[in-house]
């Protein structure tokens, strides 16, 4: 056992310690699944319309990288902080507690940034809500594979 460790677990912070690293594997990999997804979805555009460009690694990965990051960053910041708080104070995080978590969360953002709530009926919400779900989980999977989430 290294002594950085051990001084860890002697000053009472183990809990602060598990908690911080749930966080931060819940974050990343919820923003990388919505990087994947974003990368996805631009790459099959193509397919769908005749209008649409094909995704081309070369000219196109930076930018759509970067758009993904931009869209998935703030709400995967959220998730991550509520899944830690709801697995502090209730131990382990049930796979409803983020159904509920999902769109709310999108709800909140919408209407934070705009001044009228048109889109409740729109499907990007649900979509969007439907994929921060599968992500925050398979986060949430894989973390608890890993053996580093006991939340």
């Amino acid at each position: 056992m290294s002594p950085g460790l051990y001084a860890v677990e002697r000053s009472g912070r183990p809990e602060l310690v598990s908690l911080g690293c749930a966080f931060v594997v819940v974050f990343l990999m919820t923003v990388i699944a919505g990087i994947l997804e974003t990368i996805a979805f631009s790459a099959s555009g193509c397919f769908l319309s005749r209008v649409v460009r094909c995704f081309s690694i070369s000219r196109d990965a930076i930018g759509v990288t970067l758009l993904g990051l931009k869209m998935w960053a703030l709400p995967a910041f959220i998730a991550s902080v509520v899944v830690v708080v709801v697995g502090r104070l209730r131990g382990r995080v049930a796979w409803w507690n983020v159904v509920l978590l999902a769109p709310v969360l999108y709800f909140v953002l919408i209407v934070s940034t705009s001044k009228s709530l048109d889109f409740v009926g729109e499907p990007e919400v649900w979509v969007q809500s439907a994929i921060l779900f599968i992500n925050v989980q398979l986060s949430l999977l894989v973390g608890r594979l890993f053996g580093r989430l006991a939340i």
